[in-house]
């Protein structure tokens, strides 16, 4: 970094400064926003990929996980670069394989770097702001000053005027920067205190300031926390797509008492948002629309069978299949599991299934309950009129004990 550059003294550079690092940071903010809402949208897709891509790998289907990778498009980059799947690509198709060609981790619009402007390489100086000089001693005179001379112009600007307008102006500059200061940008806040602390005559130019006084040094250390930004959000959706992968394995595997139990963790309250997406995208991965259906249609052993379908009854809130819509419906569906004749479904399914859907019934007429008001029936203003009636004979009563007795 230089010591020194050829920039002006003066008001105006320190706006054009001021207006170029504002509009290059909120291209940066703008950027990472896009980045965030393209990997939030595409969230489903990713997760679902990198779980299928990686079947296709391990079953050495390399034509399928090729044409898969094609058809993801600008999100294979980050589904290959997840939990080393481009190393076991590499291990099961060699090198050479179309699967491994390069790809960015993001689109190539989200990936290309924002243009960083033109800004000075150097240190930006001082405002030079001159003492003002003393008046002059009148002396004694026996004339009085302006009587010779014309009455001064006020639109002239006296040294003075001219010296606290250069000043305020440089105040007014700093004071606008400032509102670009942010907990991120945290650069550009030494780079604001500075030129407000060096209009003060005694503040000591600080070497660590001086390292803050290159706008294109702040317009770097910029680019530095966005690409920070980025690998972060990138980082975190790779752990989220590994994370649901080894889930969906454990299925793949028929390893089901692992997979019952996680699930009392994909359920836990309270309940976050990225729960609720791995729980809506396995069911979509798998084509079920509750995990009780996926124990009945994706696991093979009867044993397992049982304890994943139990676990769901146990910790999701409503009992549903594809395409079954009333009760009895889905009572036969499960009914026909627990009577066929070779390797049945424990008996102990259909009565947990009957108290799920009471349960169910009761929470829904609970709900109405509460958003509708109860109409008022003939039994509860007869009941209403008797506890009126046996309050005020008791009134009466105690009022009678209460009153004297005259002798006879």
């Amino acid at each position: 970094m230089t010591n020194a550059a050829p920039l002006p003294q003066d008001a105006a550079a320190l706006h054009d400064i001021r207006d170029s690092l504002a509009r290059y940071m909120a291209a940066l903010d703008e950027r990472a926003a896009q980045q965030r809402n393209w990997l939030h949208q595409h969230e489903s897709l990713l997760l679902i990929a990198h779980h299928r891509l990686g079947l296709f790998v391990g079953q050495g289907m390399e034509w399928d996980a090729i044409y898969m990778a094609e058809i993801l498009g600008d999100a294979g980059g980050i589904v290959l670069a997840t939990d080393g799947l481009a190393d076991r690509a590499r291990e099961a198709f060699g090198a050479d394989s179309k699967l491994l060609r390069p790809r960015p981790l993001l689109p190539k619009y989200l990936s290309d770097p924002v243009t960083m402007p033109d800004l000075p390489d150097g240190l930006i100086p001082a405002p030079v702001v001159a003492p003002e000089p003393e008046p002059p001693s009148p002396g004694r005179k026996w004339w009085k000053p302006g009587w010779l001379s014309k009455k001064p112009d006020e639109n002239i600007e006296t040294p003075h005027a001219a010296r606290q307008r250069k000043r305020q102006e440089w105040q007014d500059a700093q004071d606008q920067i400032t509102a670009l200061q942010s907990d991120r940008h945290y650069y550009v806040d030494s780079l604001m205190d500075w030129v407000g602390d060096a209009l003060a005559a005694d503040q000591a130019d600080d070497a660590q300031m001086r390292g803050y006084r290159n706008p294109r040094k702040i317009a770097q250390l910029a680019a530095q926390d966005h690409a920070a930004e980025t690998a972060q959000d990138i980082a975190a959706m790779q752990l989220r797509m590994a994370l649901y992968t080894n889930l969906a394995t454990l299925i793949d595997t028929q390893h089901i008492a692992e997979f019952a139990a996680s699930l009392p963790i994909l359920f836990e309250q309270p309940d976050t948002a990225f729960m609720r997406q791995i729980r809506d995208t396995l069911l979509q991965d798998y084509q079920v629309v509750s995990f009780a259906e996926l124990a009945l249609t994706k696991v093979k052993n009867r044993d397992d069978q049982w304890l994943l379908f139990k676990t769901a009854l146990e910790h999701e809130p409503e009992l549903k299949f594809t395409g079954l819509k009333k009760r009895g419906e889905i009572l036969d569906r499960i009914r026909e599991e627990t009577e066929k004749k070779h390797h049945p479904l424990n008996e102990k399914a259909l009565r947990l299934a009957r108290k799920k859907l009471d349960a169910m019934e009761d929470m829904r007429e609970e709900g109405v309950k509460r958003r509708r008001p109860q109409p008022v029936t003939l039994a509860d203003l007869f009941n209403a009129a008797v506890d009126v009636i046996e309050e005020a004979i008791s009134r009466r009563r105690a009022a009678a004990r209460a009153a004297p007795r005259s002798g006879l």
